[in-house]
């Protein structure tokens, strides 16, 4: 029996600060039992977690985090794996052309910060210091880097915003074109963060598409937002789950290793249907 999980944790195989090792020696000090790296794109990390994760006694599950568009917003979604199923070769071409698809963003919006802010950074210097899939955090950090700003969320706010001159939208799939390439690889599919999801309505996406579960519990949560989406599961048959979306420490935006956790009962619900499929 697991005591204590979370299921929704980036690596620097995309935009999180640590490496697998250090990341799970971290979530292995603050007693979880069963956690899942759920890199943006990504499968890159999984073989390295499960088989490190074997070592140290803590259970990792292969996840993914993919970035769907539905109705004129971000729509994340998560999808969880068998062990079996972390190298499926149609998840791997999605991610190689992810990953070229982000190196030229990145260039893009390179280009565009000198254009529009007079903020000159070394785009190769971004692509190469950083493994995995690059994205906006990772030139947040070349812009404080270069001395432009001195935290993270000022660079959003001011050069790196949705609503920026220098934003480039990313190639992005449909809601339904997530689902299906999870549905077609083996994956138990949940909807992220649904506290963060603004111009659509949650029951609407959970009526419309065929979701297996849903991240009731997240960092960003009232207790009152909890409560709405547990019931939302209970309504329409869905898994429940939680996770912190963490980054690194001290980021305002998510939560911190130890500030979320699933219990046994949803944990055991969750590692069953993953198994069934």
């Amino acid at each position: 029996m697991f005591n204590k999980g979370d299921f929704h944790i980036h690596s620097n195989f995309s935009d999180g600060k640590f490496a697998i090792r250090e990341l799970l020696d971290l979530y292995k000090k603050n007693d979880y039992d069963i956690i899942s790296i759920t890199d943006h794109d990504t499968l890159e990390g999984c073989s390295e977690a499960i088989e490190y994760g074997k070592m140290i006694e803590l259970r990792v599950i292969t996840g993914i985090e993919i970035s769907t568009k539905h109705n004129g917003e971000d729509i994340h979604i998560l999808g969880y794996f068998k062990d079996k199923d972390c190298r499926k070769k149609e998840m791997l071409e999605f991610a190689k052309i992810k990953e070229q698809d982000r190196i030229s963003r990145c260039k893009t919006i390179v280009s565009s910060l000198k254009k529009y802010f007079d903020i000159e950074i070394n785009g190769e210097d971004v692509l190469s210091k950083n493994k995995g899939m690059i994205g906006r955090p990772h030139i947040a950090k070349e812009i404080i880097k270069s001395g432009y700003e001195t935290n993270i969320e000022d660079v959003f706010k001011k050069y790196l915003g949705n609503d920026s001159p220098a934003y480039i939208p990313s190639s992005i799939l449909s809601v339904q074109e997530g689902i299906d390439l999870l549905r077609n690889n083996n994956a138990t599919i949940v909807l992220a963060h649904p506290v963060l999801i603004k111009k659509t309505n949650v029951q609407d996406l959970l009526s419309d598409f065929k979701f297996d579960g849903m991240e009731a519990i997240y960092g960003l949560n009232t207790q009152r937002d909890t409560d709405k989406f547990i019931d939302m599961c209970k309504q329409n048959k869905l898994l429940i789950t939680s996770g912190s979306d963490f980054h690194d420490f001290n980021i305002s935006s998510h939560s911190n290793i130890g500030d979320i956790s699933l219990d046994s009962k949803n944990i055991e619900n969750l590692l069953k249907y993953i198994e069934s499929k």
